[in-house]
């Protein structure tokens, strides 16, 4: 099972949006996976396998090996599919 931990400023707006797109990267993927959205404030108390933000909330992954995905564009469905499959590809799936 991999966790995965959509992190925005409020936890609110933006993440809804990233958690839409992880659940309609995932549909017809054979990967079990849980999605979590949370504000930038609560985000440390977690430990997913993979943390997805936009790149302008200045989110830093203290945690060693927590990898991050930070997206220009939260709307551009091609580059967080390109990048979710790098990371994937990274972890063997």
């Amino acid at each position: 099972m991999m966790d995965i931990l959509v992190v925005c400023s409020l936890g609110l707006g933006s993440s809804f949006i990233i958690e839409s797109n992880v659940i309609k990267y995932f549909k017809d993927k054979n990967i079990k996976y849980n999605v979590m959205r949370c504000d930038i404030t609560t985000a440390e108390f977690y430990n997913p396998d993979l943390y997805i933000c936009s790149e302008d909330i200045n989110f830093n992954v203290d945690k060693r090996d927590i990898d991050k995905i930070e997206l220009e564009d939260i709307l551009d469905e091609e580059e967080f599919k390109n990048k979710l499959d790098s990371f994937l590809k990274s972890r063997g799936f």
